[in-house]
């Protein structure tokens, strides 16, 4: 869930290059349900999206949104499109799957079986608790701005850390949290679009590329190169979380789902 809104774009997105917060290993922190998580959030491609060349920007129907999966069944066979994750205590794992060429002509020759074989991903996170609640997600350079050559001195890939804020929607009887919303925590307001070019028919075209990065950045929040932001205050982070919400970028809603398995 989280890693596809991390997929759309960091431009405008709270990073920092140390953590915020340390994990709270006391009785009353915030817990999710281990398990199998689904999100709302559908950013992956779905049979439709491969068969008809038309991506997102271009899906006209509801039924190009279709994304055939069975929860009874492993996760590991339902198609990228279900955006699934495993949750553990301390981890978000994700089963990055490659779909090949053979996968697409495969699928117009009548065979929709989701692509085989893959590899896991893992992003540490600490679930911080407050008002609102915040999740801190620890994720390589290279997966936020696709610089292989992010590494340290040791050669192991240079982390920085992203910010959602966090509704809990459903616990279990045991206070896990098993569904939540959740929304990247933001530099600022988006940028207005451009004004649209003269004798245009799209109210939403523009003159010109959309501004990525704030022009209002929240209170305390330092601009950054590259459109993004930074804070080395809880507070500052928390209050922009509140704020970002109402601009309602990227939030999507997650999940647990009883019996599945990777």
């Amino acid at each position: 869930m989280i890693l596809c809104v991390l997929l759309l774009g960091a431009c405008n997105r709270v990073y920092t290059d140390e953590p915020l917060f340390a994990p709270d290993t006391g009785p009353n922190a915030p817990q999710l349900r281990e398990g199998v998580w689904l999100t709302d959030y559908n950013l992956m491609v779905t049979p439709a999206d491969l068969l008809s060349g038309a991506f997102m920007k271009d899906r006209k129907k509801e039924e190009d949104l279709a994304c055939p999966f069975d929860e009874a069944k492993p996760a590991k066979s339902w198609w990228p499109c279900a955006n699934w994750t495993l949750m553990t205590d301390r981890e978000v794992r994700s089963w990055r799957v490659d779909i090949s060429e053979a996968d697409i002509r495969r699928m117009h020759r009548g065979d929709l079986s989701p692509p085989k074989g893959g590899h896991w991903s893992a992003y540490g996170f600490v679930l911080a608790d407050g008002e609102p609640m915040i999740l801190q997600l620890a994720v390589p350079v290279k997966d936020v701005w696709g610089d292989e050559s992010a590494l340290d001195d040791e050669g192991h890939p240079l982390m920085q850390f992203a910010y959602f804020g966090v509704e809990v929607t459903r616990r279990g009887a045991d206070g896990r949290i098993e569904a939540m919303r959740t929304w990247p925590i933001l530099c600022g307001p988006p940028p207005p679009r451009p004004e649209p070019t003269p004798n245009s028919t799209d109210p939403n075209a523009g003159g010109g590329p959309r501004p990525q990065g704030t022009l209002a950045p929240f209170p305390g929040i330092e601009m950054e190169e590259g459109d993004v932001c930074t804070t080395n205050s809880i507070a500052v982070l928390r209050s922009a979380a509140a704020a970002s919400r109402s601009f309602a970028e990227g939030e999507g809603a997650a999940r647990w789902v009883p019996g599945a398995r990777p």
